[in-house]
């Protein structure tokens, strides 16, 4: 029986009827590969860029930190604000300040590398000295409106380089105002924190800058003269178009013309930081690869029609499947499946980049920490040791009747011995000594015992088969995991007791930390993705990730936390 014997309104129907059942097996395909695959790795691209702004925005909240805390430190000695007191009350000469002073703010200058000038200022705002470069009197901050608190200029230009001042105030002991400290950083490492992101693609730009009013002002930029960012060596730089409005906005991570901006503030100040990737860096190169691997099933798909009409006009009661078409599908299919392992192994490479990336910022974060550290250590601990032998002195020297002024010596000795033990506390918790000379779990136990005495927590510490000794940057993650999730704990769960669990099994060592406290749902912050608020369990995270081991947290509201954290040795 052949072709000419079925009716042509029959034939018609047969050859449409196979044509929809192929074209929905493409589209099935289609369906069930490569757009989930885009799906996916869309939601892992905007995760990162949020992550990304999220992590340079803590790395800039550090070098801020530590900027205020090194103004504080200049502004906070003893002898220098009595003789402003002294100036302040008519019964010094400013010639005779001015030669007191002068000497002691080229002694504080040495305090780090990154001050370029000190200017102080006597009660009336009048200048008492001046060290190193000078600060025009346009780019001074005004005066904070608490007198505890440290006011922050906007960055400037000065030969070409971009500096920030913080100004602090000098308080006698009766909390009165009695002069003022401006310090002059360099500002050329939170520039790089900023500039030094080239995986952003040609047209992708981090801004930091703030918002004045219903305008959004850049400080630092590494974007081109495009999309409302010029280029100026004058600072503030308005910031209009997307990444303008991205500024001004509530939301984290918006996509508008052809840009997808992630922004983060930075805790402590007005500041925000802003990320933008363009369209085409963004999702360019995925399209284009996603488009050609859908080429080829849509080829086979018109090959298959044609040899499907071509073997049905010739029907002799059943289809004849051509031995030649049959291989020619099983190449189509072969090739699909080649294109498809090749995607794979690139999106596998633009994930270890993205890990790499990763554990720069983490290393950033150690590094600042570590020199916050080292100067309470070397600077501020020995300004507190030296004032406690002075007041030891001064009590000595006092005649016997002088009860009164001994027992207020005394007592301000007591307060300052409270004050190193706090610095040295803070010192630990930033840059703990003994990880470093006596091993994980020794370091652990003295953490723990801290926090039993500030915290009031019952902390159960558990350790089997630990080696004494490992690689140094897995005994620092597991230490930083266990301190940022006690903290954590401290700060949210209101928990009365934890359990912490330190063991070797084999090859892998495991970390386990367990409260009885009031628990969150951590399904919901996996769903809404991350946020500022939990920035802490991203890097928790990231840190295992980083060393090819793996972190879980099993939390329910009313049934406590549980983390743990699996790191082969």
């Amino acid at each position: 029986m052949s072709a000419d014997s079925f009716s042509p309104r029959f034939r018609r129907w047969l050859f449409g009827y196979s044509m929809a059942i192929i074209l929905f097996l493409g589209v099935l395909i289609f369906g069930a590969t490569i757009w989930p695959m885009y799906g996916q790795l869309k939601t892992a691209q905007e995760n990162h860029l949020r992550e990304s702004a999220e992590t340079i925005a803590a790395a800039v909240e550090q070098w801020l930190q530590r900027g205020k805390a090194l103004a504080c430190q200049i502004s906070s000695r003893t002898m220098i604000r009595e003789k402003l007191e002294i100036y302040n009350e008519g019964k010094m000469s400013l010639h005779d300040l001015q030669l007191y002073t002068q000497s002691k703010l080229i002694d504080a200058m040495e305090l780090s590398d990154e001050v370029a000038g000190i200017t102080r200022l006597a009660d009336d705002n009048q200048v008492v000295a001046q060290c190193g470069k000078s600060i025009p009197e346009k780019c001074r901050p005004e005066p904070p409106e608490n007198l505890s608190n440290e006011a922050v200029g906007e960055p400037f230009y000065c030969d070409g380089s971009p500096y920030l001042v913080i100004r602090t105030q000098i308080v006698n002991r009766q909390g009165k105002k009695v002069g003022a400290d401006l310090v002059l950083l360099t500002t050329s490492a939170l520039r790089r924190l900023i500039t030094d992101y080239s995986y952003l693609g040609e047209r992708g730009c981090v801004i930091l800058g703030f918002r004045r009013g219903d305008a959004a002002y850049s400080f630092f930029s590494s974007c081109r003269p495009h999309d409302g960012v010029r280029l100026s060596d004058g600072v503030p730089v308005t910031v209009t178009g997307p990444m303008g409005q991205a500024m001004l906005g509530a939301d984290n991570l918006v996509s508008r013309e052809k840009m997808t901006i992630a922004r983060a503030p930075v805790a402590g100040s007005g500041w925000s930081v802003v990320v933008s990737i363009d369209w085409e860096d963004f999702y360019g190169p995925v399209i284009r690869r996603l488009t050609h691997t859908l080429w080829l099933p849509t080829a086979f798909t018109v090959v298959t029609l044609v040899g499907l009409w071509l073997l049905l006009r010739p029907l002799a009661g059943k289809m004849i499947l051509h031995t030649s078409e049959l291989e020619k599908e099983v190449r189509e299919r072969k090739r699909a499946q080649e294109e498809l392992n090749r995607l794979n192994q690139e999106l596998a490479s633009e994930y270890n980049k993205r890990k790499e990336l990763s554990k720069r910022l983490i290393d950033l974060l150690e590094g600042v920490r570590r020199g916050v550290a080292q100067d309470l250590h070397d600077h501020t601990g020995q300004i507190l040791t030296t004032l406690r032998m002075e007041l030891e002195q001064a009590r000595d020297a006092l005649p016997s009747e002088a009860e009164t002024i001994k027992s207020k010596l005394n007592k301000a000795m007591g307060k300052l011995s409270m004050a190193q033990k706090g610095l040295k506390s803070i010192a630990r918790g930033l840059l703990p000594p003994t990880l470093d000379y006596v091993g994980l779990v020794p370091a652990l136990e003295a953490l723990f015992d801290d926090l039993r005495v500030s915290a009031r927590l019952k902390i159960r510490f558990f350790t089997k088969d630990v080696p004494k000794r490992f690689a140094r940057e897995k005994e620092v993650a597991l230490y930083r995991i266990a301190q940022e999730a006690i903290t954590n704990v401290i700060k949210h769960s209101q928990a009365e007791e934890v359990h912490v669990t330190l063991v070797g099994r084999g090859e892998v060592i495991i970390l386990s930390v367990e409260d009885n406290g009031i628990g969150f749902e951590f399904s919901r912050i996996l769903r809404d993705g991350v946020s500022q608020d939990h920035l802490g369990l991203t890097l928790m995270r990231e840190r295992a990730i980083q060393l090819g081991g793996e972190f879980s947290v099993d939390s329910r509201p009313g049934g406590g936390t549980h983390l743990m954290v699996e790191l082969p040795l």
